[in-house]
């Protein structure tokens, strides 16, 4: 079956592994983002931004080394069913132990910063408040993604699954990002620039498609062409299969949605800032004009001042100027 039982951890060693794992997130919470800036922020105590940035940044860490283990996977099994669905190794234990780890972590991460959760995206554009909505999904992703990793991990099973799911991180690694960008006060120069903006969107629908859209098309193809082997699944992993392949597969549609926001969201920010520079340059402008009028009619009250100091009416003066 691909399993070779003498290599991998028991039952018990992998909840060890779970929670040496939460205990190596909950480390890289504190530290990842303090060492990022250099020490130039708080090491414990933080405000919510400060609490949502080392969410993102500790979310950097996981995602690389998920996109890394599951290249790894992969690059070590053969793309057929036997391998796809029950071939096992510890080092698959390793990385799905911490996921699970990371999952259970990021449900209380994202507690801590839940306004911050909406990423800058308008409330005009989503109809209701984007953090509130978002952090109820992220809770319900959360919880199945933790779920579905424990399950493989001990069914020892569905691997394709699991390897598929630490793939799912490679558009994350873009899509936290642009969170660091959003939730910079002002935002960094290349947010305000609609070619960068483009640049930044049009890779991340390229990540999107290797991550998320390979992985759903090869749970299409195995219902299709490996209908034998699925059947003879027992049910509680044909059960694991097929619900987190079709969970996440419809979630990512729902995904799309969101980054569309996103997307709107982003491109509707340096409009803003060009209309405000407008708004302010016609207000400098104004005051010029302003100004510019005042001293004119400054000017001709000083002469008018000078002939009258002159022993002249104004009136004489300008008569006088006349005929001569």
């Amino acid at each position: 079956m691909g399993t070779e039982e003498d290599d991998l951890f028991t039952d018990t060693q992998c909840l060890l592994l779970v929670c040496s794992w939460l205990c190596i997130w909950i480390a890289a919470h504190h530290l990842a983002w303090f060492v990022w800036q250099r020490g130039r922020v708080p090491f414990w105590h933080m405000s919510a931004l400060g609490r949502y940035q080392r969410r993102l940044c500790r979310s950097q860490v996981y995602c690389a080394i998920a996109c890394v283990g599951s290249v790894d996977l992969l690059g070590q099994c053969g793309w057929n069913a036997s391998d796809l669905l029950h071939k096992f190794s510890a080092e698959h234990q390793i990385f799905f132990t911490m996921a699970v780890a990371h999952w259970l972590l990021s449900i209380w991460e994202d507690a801590q910063c839940a306004s911050f959760l909406g990423a800058g995206m308008s409330q005009d554009l989503a109809g209701v408040d984007p953090s509130f909505i978002l952090a109820k999904a992220y809770l319900v992703h959360h919880a199945v993604a933790c779920l579905g990793f424990y399950l493989i991990t001990y069914l020892r099973s569905c691997t394709g699954i699991g390897v598929f799911g630490l793939l799912y991180e490679l558009p994350v690694l873009l899509m936290n990002h642009r969170e660091f960008a959003v939730c910079r006060e002002p935002r960094p120069a290349w947010m305000h620039d609609l070619s960068d903006l483009k640049r930044l969107w049009e890779l991340l629908r390229i990540l999107f498609i290797v991550g998320r859209g390979i992985p759903s098309a090869v749970y299409l193809y195995s219902v299709i062409f490996w209908r034998d082997e699925l059947l003879k699944l027992p049910y509680a992993e044909a059960a694991v299969y097929h619900v987190m392949a079709v969970f996440f597969t419809v979630l990512n549609f729902h995904l799309m949605d969101i980054l569309g926001l996103w997307k709107q969201s982003d491109f509707l920010e340096p409009n803003r800032t060009i209309e405000a520079r407008l708004r302010a340059q016609a207000c400098i402008d104004g005051s010029q004009q302003l100004a510019s009028d005042a001293e004119v009619g400054g000017a001709d009250d000083s002469d008018g001042e000078g002939d009258v100091a002159n022993g002249e009416a104004p009136g004489r003066a300008d008569a006088r100027s006349s005929t001569s």
